[in-house]
This record gives C-alpha cells, sequence and structure tokens, in this order.
C-alpha cells in the first residue's frame, strides 16, 4: 500500500501525508489506465478502511475509515486535482499554469518558487496566433519582447531593463549563440514558454542578470491525437501545420510525436520575404514503469530575408522638411539582402526513478547551425535629409554546440521539514566559426528609391575572420525545504569554470579563464486562503571579452537581486495572481579608462527598480484572462562617460497589457468565440545620453474563432487593428514595429 501511494504521489505531483500506521498490512487496489487524479486515488484507496482530505489546496491528508468524523469532504483543486494532473514539462490546460520546472528544476508549484515566473501556453499561443517566441510574449508584463520591431534575426529581448540576448533556452538546456547570431525555437513546436526573472546562474550558470526564456518542446503522448491546420493572410502570408502523436505499443511503452510547419510569404517591407520549414519528430521509450527515455530531433531551415531596416530619426522620431518614412521603406538592395538560416538538434532526456525518494535526470543536446547574412544597412542622412548614407554588411557563420545538464533528485524528511534536494552537473561547449564584411556602399533617396545603382557584395570588405570556442563547467546544490506545510524555504549554491578562445585569423587570439560561484535564496509564507507571500535573492556573472589598458582581460560582469511580492492562488476558481518588486543592480560595466579613454576599465554600473503585476485567470470554463502591467526605473549609477546618471536606451518605463477569450457555452452561439487585447509599451531612450525618445504606442488586437462538433475550428485573428504605423524603439537608428496582420485559419483535430 505505501509503494503504491508513494507512485501515486510521483505521478500525480501531489504530496500526501500518511500516519505511520495507517497502511501497515494494508493492500491496495490494483489502477490500470488513464484517470483524473481524484478518480485514480479513489480506485487505489477502494477497500482500504482509508480515506482522505486536502489541505491548503496541495497536500492531500489520508486516514482511517473509523477516524472520518474528523475529515472534512474532499474539496475541488482547481488546475491541481480535478481534472488531468498538470507536470511541469508539458502542456497547460488553458492559460493558468500551475507548475514550472525552469525556476528550480524540479517539477514545482509555482505558489511555492520565490520568484516572478510567467508561463504562457500552447493554448494562448494558439488563440493569439503568434507566430513566433517574441510575438508569443506580447502580453508578459516587462518583457520588451519586440524591442527591435519586425526584427526577426536572433531573439533581442529585454527583461527588467537588461537584454537577454544569449538567454534563450530549450528544455532547459542553453541555445548556441554568437555576437551576431541565436538559435530560436519554433513556436508552433513549444508546448510552453517560460520567462524566469532575475539572475539564473545558480541553476544555469553564466548569464546576464535580466532573465532568461525557456521553451519546452512538445513531447509524445499516451493518448493518440492528431491535428492539421492551414492558414493564410497578410503581406501573402500562407503556411500548413500539423502536429500528431501517440502510442506505437498497446502498453504504451513506446510513444511518438511528429510536428511540422511551413509557411512562406511576403512581409510588411518591400521587396522581402518571410520563409520557413521546421520538422521536429520524437520518441519516447519506457523500458520499465520506473525508467523514461524520450529522443528528440528537429530540423528548421529559413530562407527569409532581414525584415529590421535602420531608418534614420529624421523622419521617424524626429521633423524632417521632406516628410516622414514610410514602415515598407527598404533601404537595401534587392538581391542582396538574405537572412538564411539552417539548424539541426538532436537530444535525448533521460529519467530514472531509483526508489520513492530519489531520481536520476540526463539531459544532452547536439545544435549544428549555419547563417548566411547579408544587408545593406540605412545610416545616417546627408545634409540634405534626403539622402540616405549605406553600409553593406555580411555574415557566414557555422555553429556547433554540444549541451547537457545531469543531476540527482532525492526527497526526505528531517523531524518536521521535508526536503527536495538537488544535485547536479552541466556542461556546454560551443565553437562558431565567423566570417564578417562591413563597408560603405552607395546611398539611396529614401523619398524616391532607384535600386540597383550599386555593388554591395564589393562593398563588404572583409574584416573579421575568426573561429571561437567556449566551455563552460557548473555544480550546483539546491535544497527546496518545506517547513511544517507552511514556510518553504529554498537555498542554493553553484560553481562556475568557464573559458574561451578567440582566434581571429586576421588579427591575434585572445584567451579568457573564468571562475565563479553564485548563490540565490528564498523564503514562501503559504496561507490557508491562497495567499503567498514570498521574498529572494539571486545572483548572477557573465564573462566579457576584451581587455583594459594593461592588457588584463576583463572579468566577468556580476549581477545581484532582491525581490519581494506576493502570490495569490485561489481556492474556488483557476488563477494565479503575482504582484513583485525587485531592485537589480549590474556591477563590472565598461566604462571610459580616464587615463586613457582608447580603452575601457570595469568601474560602471547599472541599476533597475521596478514592480511588475500579472494576473493569468480562468474566471468560467470558458473565459480566460491574462493581464500585466510594469513599471521599470533603470539608470547607469556609476560611469566615466557621458551617460552616468542617464538611462539606458531601448528600455521602456512602463508596459501594460490585457487579453481575454470569451467561447459561448450553449445555444444557438455554441461554440463561437471572441478574443481581444490590449498592449501598451512606454516611450524608451534613443541613445545613451537621453537627448531623444522613441514615443510609447498602444496597440490593438482581435481574434474570433467558431469551434465546430465535429473537431474543426475556424479562426481569424488580427493584430494592431487600427494599422497604427509606429516607431518599436531607437538606438542611433530608428525601428519600425509591425502593422496590422490579419490571419485567417482552419483547423481541425482528432
Amino acid at each position: 500500500m505505501g509503494e503504491a501511494l508513494n507512485i501515486f504521489a510521483d505521478q500525480s505531483k501531489l504530496e500526501i501525508s500518511v500516519p505511520t500506521d495507517a497502511t501497515d498490512g494494508k493492500m491496495s487496489s490494483a489502477v490500470v489506465g488513464s484517470f483524473p487524479s481524484e478518480e485514480a486515488l479513489r480506485k487505489l484507496l477502494s477497500g482500504t478502511g482509508l480515506t482522505y482530505r486536502v489541505s491548503d489546496g496541495k497536500t492531500i491528508i489520508l486516514k482511517n475509515v473509523a477516524d472520518a468524523d474528523s475529515l472534512l469532504s474532499p474539496i475541488k483543486v482547481q488546475g491541481r486535482f480535478e481534472g488531468s494532473v498538470e507536470s511541469a514539462y508539458g502542456p497547460v490546460e488553458g492559460y493558468v499554469a500551475n507548475r514550472s520546472a525552469s525556476g528550480s528544476k524540479t517539477d514545482s508549484l509555482l505558489i511555492e518558487t520565490p520568484r516572478s515566473i510567467s508561463v504562457i501556453s500552447a493554448d494562448k499561443i494558439s488563440d493569439l496566433q503568434a507566430p513566433s517566441i517574441r510575438e508569443s510574449l506580447r502580453y508578459t508584463p516587462n518583457v520588451a519582447a519586440e524591442v527591435y520591431g519586425t526584427d526577426n534575426r536572433p531573439p533581442q529581448v529585454i527583461i527588467r531593463g537588461f537584454s537577454s540576448y544569449g538567454q534563450t533556452y530549450l528544455d532547459g538546456l542553453s541555445l548556441p549563440h554568437s555576437v551576431y547570431n541565436s538559435a530560436e525555437p519554433d513556436s508552433y513546436g513549444t508546448e510552453r514558454i517560460e520567462v524566469i526573472r532575475g539572475p539564473s546562474s545558480t541553476l544555469y550558470g553564466q548569464s546576464t542578470p535580466g532573465g532568461l526564456i525557456n521553451s519546452v518542446s512538445k513531447l509524445p503522448t499516451e493518448e493518440a491525437f492528431g491535428e492539421i491546420e492551414a492558414l493564410g493572410g497578410s503581406f501573402n502570408q500562407f503556411q500548413g501545420r500539423f502536429d500528431v502523436g501517440g502510442p506505437i505499443d498497446d502498453e504504451k511503452k513506446f510513444l511518438y510525436r511528429l510536428t511540422v510547419s511551413k509557411r512562406d510569404g511576403d512581409t510588411q517591407v518591400d521587396f522581402l520575404e518571410d520563409k520557413r520549414l521546421f520538422v521536429a519528430p520524437a520518441f519516447t521509450w519506457k523500458p520499465t514503469s520506473s525508467t523514461t527515455i524520450t529522443f528528440r530531433t528537429h530540423y528548421q531551415k529559413d530562407d527569409s530575408s532581414p525584415i529590421l531596416q535602420f531608418a534614420p530619426t529624421a523622419g521617424t522620431v524626429l521633423p524632417n522638411p521632406n516628410g516622414e518614412i514610410s514602415s515598407s521603406f527598404f533601404t537595401g538592395e534587392p538581391g542582396f539582402d538574405r537572412l538564411d538560416k539552417e539548424q539541426f538538434s538532436f537530444g535525448l532526456d533521460l529519467e530514472h526513478r531509483v526508489n520513492d525518494s530519489l531520481k536520476f535526470r540526463h539531459k544532452l543536446r547536439y545544435d549544428h547551425f549555419t547563417l548566411d547574412y547579408r544587408a545593406v544597412l540605412g545610416n545616417n542622412f546627408q545634409a540634405d535629409n534626403i539622402t540616405l548614407k549605406r553600409n553593406a554588411f555580411t555574415v557566414d557563420e557555422e555553429m556547433k554546440a554540444l549541451a547537457s545538464d545531469n543531476n540527482v533528485e532525492a526527497k526526505f524528511e528531517t523531524g518536521f521539514v521535508k526536503h527536495t534536494a538537488l544535485l547536479g552537473l552541466d556542461y556546454k561547449y560551443h565553437i562558431a566559426d565567423e566570417l564578417l564584411g562591413f563597408g560603405a556602399t552607395g546611398t539611396l533617396n529614401a523619398f524616391n528609391p532607384i535600386y540597383g545603382q550599386t555593388n554591395p557584395a564589393a562593398a563588404a570588405s572583409i574584416f573579421q575572420d575568426s573561429k571561437e570556442k567556449a566551455e563552460q563547467v557548473g555544480v550546483y546544490l539546491q535544497d527546496q525545504m518545506k517547513i511544517q506545510d507552511d514556510w518553504v524555504l529554498t537555498l542554493g549554491g553553484r560553481h562556475d569554470w568557464a573559458n574561451s578562445e578567440i582566434v581571429d585569423r586576421l588579427d591575434s587570439t585572445s584567451l579568457q579563464i573564468n571562475s565563479a560561484f553564485t548563490g540565490q535564496a528564498g523564503l514562501v509564507y503559504l496561507f490557508d486562503s491562497g495567499i503567498a507571500p514570498y521574498a529572494s535573492y539571486a545572483e548572477s556573472f557573465n564573462p566579457q571579452s576584451g581587455k583594459d589598458r594593461l592588457g588584463e582581460p576583463f572579468v566577468p560582469t556580476t549581477g545581484t537581486q532582491y525581490e519581494a511580492g506576493v502570490k495569490y492562488q485561489p481556492v474556488d476558481y483557476n488563477a494565479l495572481f503575482t504582484v513583485s518588486v525587485f531592485e537589480l543592480t549590474q556591477q563590472n560595466v565598461t566604462t571610459p579608462d580616464p587615463d586613457n579613454t582608447n580603452f575601457n576599465i570595469q568601474t560602471g554600473e547599472i541599476r533597475s527598480l521596478g514592480v511588475e503585476t500579472e494576473a493569468i485567470a480562468e474566471l468560467t470554463e470558458n473565459f480566460k484572462l491574462s493581464a500585466g502591467a510594469s513599471y521599470t526605473y533603470t539608470e547607469v549609477t556609476k560611469s566615466n562617460g557621458t551617460n552616468l546618471s542617464k538611462r539606458p536606451p531601448l528600455i521602456p518605463e512602463i508596459t501594460a497589457s490585457v487579453w481575454g477569450d470569451y467561447k459561448v457555452p450553449a445555444g444557438d452561439l455554441k461554440g463561437l468565440g471572441l478574443g481581444g487585447g490590449v498592449r501598451y509599451v512606454g516611450s524608451s531612450y534613443g541613445n545613451a545620453t537621453n537627448t531623444f525618445k522613441a514615443p510609447g504606442y498602444a496597440l490593438l488586437d482581435t481574434a474570433v474563432h467558431y469551434d465546430m462538433d465535429d473537431g474543426v475550428r475556424l479562426g481569424l485573428n488580427v493584430s494592431n487593428l487600427l494599422d497604427e504605423e509606429y516607431i518599436a524603439s531607437c538606438l542611433g537608428s530608428c525601428y519600425f514595429g509591425s502593422r496590422r496582420v490579419i490571419t485567417g485559419s482552419v483547423k481541425y483535430r482528432w
């Protein structure tokens, strides 16, 4: 009986409290098949003389029927007990996630995690018809996901006032990146996207202080299913995709999944295309009831164009006597500009349960990535404010990367403290070959462009031919301690060894060797009402390339964060509310050397202060809601340059958004659904000296969908409903945001 309860607790992700003698001599009924957790528990307890109640919405307490007078009737625990059981590594039903592994590397309740974490489910991605990870994050507070507007290059995301470039993870392992290139998951192949705000080095090693984004891949399922969908819309975009999976054998020891997507079309910028093929097979083998091995691979090919255009400030955010520049203006040269990317990965996840309290996990992935990037970039106007100066830029790159994470999770008790301890070792290695070209090319009339008057390929002379190798090894330890079922104390520490070597075939070789210790701590108190105040501290480190005037290599930047907040998870409906405040500081930032301004020293500092709110709720079975807002004040607090006491560019001070989706449950309009939202992004400075701003903007989105009884869904989505023409941000040049996009879809699911 005791062993059966332990297996149930492990599979259902619920905690069970059992008196020491309650299971003595008792045998449980056999439970075979897939059941909601409450039904499975009742079958398990049938005929044993045991009954149960739920305490504080999280713990199941078992007692003998003879003691039943002291028991309350079982209560419904939305999203955690009734219905299917959520796993941190699997899908979310609706919008409200209750569990996450990104903030702890264990399958943990979000309300017990002392960090601000947002989870964007596949259902929400589908409702938004978001074609990319960045567009999936539009309604996530304090995440500037489209800071460069239409940019389809590597993900450029700002979290809590700091760039999180290179902090893109897939299934808990970092994706390869370099200065000009980074792998990016496809949103259709994603089960959920998780945003961890603040430093994360204690679990993941070198990182920027703002946070990271972890996408969780779609996995094979025990139940057979399938869907096929066709989409079409603005800019001659067409897309076809399908997702199928299920068991291969009757015992469900072998499972499979195949996810495929293909899109083709134009963009809002003249002459530019957007094409992608995505194929992701996955296979799961369960050789025993205690062991699961999942093999997954993916192939992704983009034959596209660099949609981001570098427009001058005059005619966008500043006046130009000759008029305003159009968002469709192409600064490049037809036939030259391209952004061709090809990426392939292969990996495996292994999980083995040694016994009821000890578990081993192993993750491994190999990535291969190539980039062929050609662009003619707008610079500044000549004196006439008509003639645009331009530069040709080229990147040829190949990256290979290996990432692995191994950990042992142990659950045990010491007195009134329940421990979930984690000991792990991770490793990552990447090698990148880069060939970069740059040079001034012919000018262009921005208001009456005539193309084909220059040869940008000849203008882009090679200025860098290099090979970079980077390696990191980290050892980490974490303990999540639940004290008397009311307090949750999390402590963690990690030591990293990181080194990199850059061989510049046109110049010299540089070698950097770093090591760092980082720690984190957090405390949560769980009220019976579902309110959970928390406080936490976290650190980060991130190696830097370059040397000072004495030839000494730069040391890593470091980050520290103090965060406090309150989470609320009501008992009577499915929702999670979060309010948090934070102070985040980055040290060892480079700033001009006062003894020789041709060099930098690391005495700079940047500080970010802010408050965030987020509400994810399913107010009824048919009404889903997502809302959030943030205020962030970021300042350069130490510098030898002109940016002292200034706001760093690109960072909006205020963001706010709300999105809702309602489906008619009965009557003549049953199956009809309406969705809509508004998102606001505040103004941001356009340069380091804060002499001008990119104005804020507010956009409306809407959706209509109709679900038929035979599994068919018809949908129509419109983003930027009013077709606002706006500047997303500026940094020397300015970058247009996405214009109105209309997408119609037909989906069949079985």
